[in-house]
């Protein structure tokens, strides 16, 4: 059991330093073009813009980075 709860802390723990390493990726990535993405171009959905603040990528750039880290 303590082998179990080990294991969960330890993938707890590396889940945590991935995300908190791509907060600190997008935190330091410069918007090139206020309110479309860095990625494809396109432009990002006001709703997405109001949630998030200062966001670089439209929602489907986002998921593809999220899928590759």
């Amino acid at each position: 059991m303590a082998d179990e709860l080990d294991r969960v802390s330890d993938l707890e723990m590396a889940y945590r330093e991935r995300a908190l390493n791509a907060h600190l990726t997008r935190v330091t990535e410069v918007v090139i073009i206020d309110g479309y993405c860095n990625d494809c171009g396109e432009a990002i959905e006001p709703a997405r813009l109001a949630a998030v603040p200062g966001v670089v990528t439209c929602i489907d750039c986002q998921h593809r980075r999220e899928r590759r880290a």
